[in-house]
């Protein structure tokens, strides 16, 4: 067994992520696949696809989000290199005896694709914020979560909330995510 997940055990975990979960890696997702050849979904199962492969591992006693998170991230780096490493040399000045890298910019596509992710992942978060709003505990433990990216130990702490009144803000956040991923009908199993 060891330090790491095995396949199986991936598997399940991947099967039972919750959807505060999923919603914050395809947010992830979509920041990281911005000028990538390929999209945000397409990132997101590459990461899970890697991890479940064992191509990646995930050392037990780290956070499912943290690891995917980290995937992703490494991918859209070294996709970013490669890009960068196939980049153009530009032959100037007299007899082109000098050389520069001639720079990547997106084309208006990959321009319009990337405002548009970047657009959607702004309005999915406006809209639960808004779905959480009327209840004080569950938008300070959304806010807590999404911006200072704080764990639960850390927000009752910083906060004068109960274990109690913390566990029924985030039954609440579920509850409003499940809500606008049935609207959106954006839940496809990675």
């Amino acid at each position: 067994m060891g330090d790491h997940y095995e396949p199986e055990e991936i598997i399940t975990k991947l099967n039972g992520i919750s959807d505060e979960e999923y919603i914050s890696l395809t947010m992830s997702a979509n920041y990281f696949a911005v000028g990538l050849p390929f999209g945000a979904r397409d990132l997101l199962n590459e990461a899970m696809e890697r991890l479940v492969s064992g191509q990646r591992k995930w050392p037990k006693g780290l956070a499912l989000r943290t690891c995917v998170f980290g995937i992703i991230r490494s991918i859209s780096g070294h996709e970013r290199k490669k890009a960068w490493n196939q980049a153009e040399l530009v032959g100037i000045g007299e007899n082109d005896n000098e050389v520069q890298v001639a720079s990547r910019e997106l084309d208006a596509e990959e321009r319009l694709v990337a405002r548009e992710q970047n657009k959607r992942s702004g309005v999915i978060l406006e809209e639960l914020k808004a779905i959480v709003s009327d209840n004080k505990n569950a938008k300070l433990v959304l806010d807590q979560m999404l911006d200072d990216d704080l764990k639960k130990r850390e927000i009752l702490q910083a906060s004068d909330m109960s274990e109690t009144e913390y566990l029924s803000a985030k039954k609440a956040i579920g509850r409003a995510v499940r809500r606008l991923t049935a609207k959106n009908g954006e839940r496809n199993e990675p």
